[in-house]
């Protein structure tokens, strides 16, 4: 069985489609199907960055990323990209699964996964009649290696994890570690980052007066979580990777995607968050983090019951879509 998997990737933005997608491309090829991506140039070098060494076709346009596909003879195609609708869709002639956070447009799929805290049935019963629903972090496509579920909050937080994933949008890495540092000068800092990211030479700069400030580029986050004491970076899908390491979090809402599920989360005690766009964001930066340094506040989310993830999504996901082509859905 082959797979075509399309992911959005722009400057600035998208990495995290193709992170999820390449989680499930390995889901799947555990399952015994071949994977190609179809993607922009930029995406091509996000995937090259992540390790992928399969099968990428660069393309420029929706016409050609389309006529790629074709190619390809796909028997199923993942589709991952807000600027792709119904119409892109149906014309892939083959099964689609089609990745959303939005709920804003229709889709012609058999299957879709939105993966948002909160989702239900309703959010796409217009939206994508017939498809089967893959709705919440049950369904979260991530990589193995984040689980870590037997942990307790120490007295006192050695190890602090922050990382805005692969975009540093306005260079929010260095502006929240010149916040934060301060505050807790006997932590260690464990910062993770793209290697070309903003933020890395102010950073390097920190760092070398620093010892206590680590950088890591383009490392691998899933021990670099498992090891922390906590969490600070953008909403999205590292939402669902600090909480599969059980790891309490302080979200850094930076898109207007990611500000409905951040809010949900927050209202039930998931995650403590605070908003790029807030005038006054640096003050409630601060306070935020000041407030999770308790061990009693971090390990509240540790044992919150809701929005769990247990860091199989990928795998679930992955038999599904097999499902659907070999018509044992």
């Amino acid at each position: 069985m082959k797979v075509a998997l399309t992911p959005a990737c722009w400057p600035g933005g998208g990495g995290g489609h193709v992170v999820r997608c390449l989680a499930l491309a390995r889901a799947l090829e555990a399952e015994g199907a071949s994977c190609a991506f179809v993607l922009s140039s930029l995406g091509a070098g996000v995937l090259a960055r992540l390790g992928w060494t399969g099968e990428v076709h660069g393309i420029d346009d929706e016409a050609e990323r389309l006529q790629t596909i074709h190619g390809l003879g796909a028997d199923a195609a993942v589709v991952d990209d807000y600027s792709l609708d119904a119409g892109f869709e149906a014309a892939l002639a083959c099964p689609v699964l089609a990745i959303d956070d939005l709920a804003d447009r229709p889709h012609a799929c058999a299957l879709l996964l939105d993966s948002g805290y909160g989702r239900a049935e309703a959010d796409y019963a217009a939206l994508a009649p017939g498809a089967r629903l893959l709705l919440g972090p049950h369904y979260a496509l991530l990589r193995e290696g984040f689980a870590e579920p037997d942990r307790l909050a120490r007295e006192h937080a050695r190890w602090v994890f922050v990382s805005f994933g692969l975009s540093d949008v306005e260079g929010i890495t260095a502006r929240a570690i010149r916040v934060l540092r301060p505050l807790a000068p006997e932590t260690v800092f464990d910062v993770a980052l793209a290697r070309d990211a903003r933020s890395v030479d102010p950073l390097r700069a920190m760092a070398a007066a620093d010892a206590g400030l680590v950088l890591h580029l383009d490392a691998d986050v899933a021990p670099l979580m498992r090891a922390a004491d906590l969490g600070i970076g953008a909403g999205g899908g590292m939402v669902w990777e600090r909480r599969a390491a059980g790891l309490p979090q302080l979200v850094v809402t930076v898109a207007d995607n990611q500000r409905p599920m951040a809010a949900r989360l927050a209202a039930d005690g998931v995650i403590v968050r605070v908003d790029l766009a807030d005038p006054a964001f640096e003050a409630r930066l601060a306070e935020a983090f000041t407030q999770l340094l308790a061990p009693a506040a971090r390990q509240a989310q540790i044992d919150n019951p809701n929005a769990r993830c247990d860091g199989q999504g990928a795998a679930r996901v992955a038999r599904a879509l097999l499902a659907i082509v070999f018509g044992s859905a």
